[in-house]
């Protein structure tokens, strides 16, 4: 009986909350949040279709978090849930995939490569300060280097993605997973307290985090090449 309670937490962890239908309805507002301002205002992922594989690899980021009410969080069978199923570790791995998958043109593929690793290693390099396997330890350990470490690292994600996910999440199902794989991990670590939170207003920090930076990173895109004539 405990094996099958084991794997229906899994399903619905990889395929409900937090992965799947969760990271869907997560991406839809990265990319919607990027399109604004579009004429016209729509956004259509040309990849959606035949992949799964970055909804996957994205799961695999997201699921460690401690989402509140997650249904890993109670397992304890081989330590899953000492260990947050995977802790930081898988997350880390998790993004670095998604990086991979990306759609970047070729000759900015070493600086795509670097942004990523330099920021999948400050991720990594806070949890070997703090002495933290999972997510938990990381977001609970107090101090004001503690603290100083996770809004440090949690920026230098939010602004490598367009690096290292792709400028355009509204058009790659690929980027938008990137994306909002970077967007959640960004936000539990600026928000510690999303962890002892009711679930729906954990939910809906998160969701309206994916908007907020979908909306910035639409709106920047949009300057760039203004900033750029002014200053030819």
């Amino acid at each position: 009986m405990s094996h099958i309670l084991i794997g229906l937490a899994l399903c619905a962890g990889l395929l409900i909350y937090p992965g799947g239908a969760t990271l869907v309805g997560l991406s839809v507002l990265v990319a919607s949040g990027a399109s604004w301002g579009r004429s016209p205002r729509s956004w259509a992922w040309a990849d959606a279709g035949p992949s799964f594989v970055p909804l996957m690899l994205a799961s695999l980021v997201v699921i460690p978090l401690p989402w509140p009410g997650s249904p890993l969080v109670g397992l304890s069978v081989a330590g899953l849930g000492r260990v947050g199923v995977g802790g930081v570790a898988l997350s880390a791995m998790g993004l670095l995939g998604l990086d991979l998958l990306a759609p970047v043109p070729g000759p900015d593929r070493w600086i795509r490569l670097l942004w990523s690793a330099l920021s999948v290693t400050a991720i990594l390099v806070l949890a070997e300060l703090l002495s933290a396997a999972d997510w938990s330890s990381l977001l609970g350990a107090s101090g004001v280097g503690a603290e100083g470490g996770r809004l440090l690292v949690g920026g230098f994600c939010l602004l490598a993605a367009p690096w290292t996910a792709g400028s355009q999440p509204e058009l790659r199902l690929r980027s938008a997973s990137a994306w909002t794989a970077r967007v959640c991990v960004a936000t539990f670590l600026m928000l510690p307290q999303l962890e002892r939170a009711p679930v729906w207003s954990a939910l809906g920090a998160v969701l309206l985090a994916c908007l907020v930076v979908g909306i910035a990173a639409g709106v920047g895109r949009r300057f760039r090449p203004q900033l750029a004539g002014r200053s030819g």
